[in-house]
């Protein structure tokens, strides 16, 4: 682990986390934080889910190679008519340096849980309150965690120029982990990106968003994509909804 890093873990527990399921956040300095995240592995397919929110989403990272990210079979919601899937990728070849199947995103200014959003009710608040790992946010950089499926005999190679942490390392196979890397680096376009991707949103969709607001919620836009590497990305970060002419929109 770079030593310019500061991550927060429960007494007890020892970097990597080697049993399942690892559960982590991210805090900065002003002490806001991100949503609480869940990651473990399963008959050797790997899981991703938020849990404080959006409990009806899930990333699948399977044994078989086919990953996505999809709402919950028994939520009972559609991304299109017919479909329950929001993205679909294989996951990429073992090469060096490695390709992440899959990374969570956390740019400085998406990170934006307060208190009052902690502690809306009590399920909430003791999922909080059971993270394993928190880590430090940075006001400049983005913090990424990378999801890699490679074999138990890669080497990591980390970059020199920013910090980074192995914070958990899953069993898959008899030949194969899941290897949870918390990383720094610049957010590159991702702002605009994202921006991009929320003046998209449906008219339907922005109303949803006002009524949550109205009735003291936080809506948030969880949006995901693809990177030219050959690995898929989500970000979550805080919207606010307001009226635009005659329409709602975010």
């Amino acid at each position: 682990m770079n030593a310019d890093w500061y991550v927060n873990v429960r007494q007890g527990l020892r970097l990597p986390l080697r049993e399942s399921p690892i559960k982590f956040a991210v805090n900065m300095p002003d002490g806001s934080t991100s949503n609480a995240w869940r990651v473990w592995t399963q008959g050797g397919d790997a899981y991703i889910c938020c849990r404080d929110n959006m409990k009806e989403i899930k990333v699948s990272l399977h044994a078989s190679g086919k990953q996505h990210i999809a709402f919950h079979k028994d939520a009972g919601v559609e991304m299109t008519p017919g479909s329950r899937f929001w993205n679909q990728w294989h996951e990429p070849p073992q090469q060096n340096p490695v390709v992440p199947s899959f990374k969570l995103l956390f740019p400085p200014w998406g990170v934006r849980l307060t208190d009052h959003d902690r502690n809306k009710t009590t399920a909430i608040r003791r999922r909080w309150d059971d993270n394993q790992i928190l880590l430090e946010g940075d006001e400049e950089l983005l913090v990424a965690i990378s999801f890699l499926i490679l074999d138990d005999s890669t080497s990591l190679q980390f970059p020199l120029d920013h910090p980074h942490a192995l914070i958990g390392a899953l069993p898959l196979t008899d030949q194969k982990s899941l290897f949870v890397v918390a990383g720094k680096g610049s957010e590159g376009d991702l702002k605009s990106t994202i921006e991009r991707g929320i003046a998209r949103v449906t008219q339907d969709l922005a109303k949803m968003l006002l009524e949550i607001q109205d009735k003291g919620g936080s809506p948030v836009a969880c949006l995901t994509g693809d990177h030219p590497d050959g690995f898929a990305y989500m970000v979550v970060v805080p919207v606010r909804a307001h009226v635009q002419g005659n329409g709602r929109a975010p």
